[in-house]
């Protein structure tokens, strides 16, 4: 037994805090082609209801360095984010709540909650993220 509680103790010690797994999101990969493909535009918060309060969009490639940087918490994802399309990471007061990929290009950037999402007009085929705030980096 107390072996198992040292094994337990030394495997805890190693673990480090990688943070939220980055995973795919189809769900709202499909949501923002709809968009883009009616030419609309939306809060983002219609199709990511939960509870954060920022956003980072990062289009790949992207280094899990720069993503530490621009969010200041770690997401837990290999060195470089390849895509294809856009990782989103959402934030509650600083802390990582959710880390997703959709195969969506969107416009990098650091964006309050009230961002919307806007099919671009000339049809460039990626869509913008505007919180009225001018935020991109």
């Amino acid at each position: 037994m107390l072996s198992l509680l040292a094994v337990a103790a030394l495997l805890a010690a190693c673990g480090g805090d990688e943070g939220v797994e980055l995973r795919e999101d189809r769900q709202l990969e499909a949501e923002l082609r709809q968009l883009r493909q009616a030419g609309e535009a939306a809060p983002l918060r219609q199709f990511v209801p939960g509870d954060w309060d920022h956003v980072y969009s990062f289009a790949e490639p992207v280094t899990r360095e720069f993503v530490v940087e621009q969010v200041g918490r770690p997401v837990d994802m290999g060195d470089t984010f390849t895509g294809p399309g856009n990782m989103l990471v959402f934030t509650k007061s600083g802390d990582v709540q959710d880390a997703v990929s959709v195969e969506v290009n969107l416009f990098d950037g650091s964006y309050g909650p009230g961002v919307r999402v806007i099919a671009d007009p000339p049809n460039t085929g990626r869509l913008q993220l505007n919180d009225g705030s001018g935020s991109r980096w």
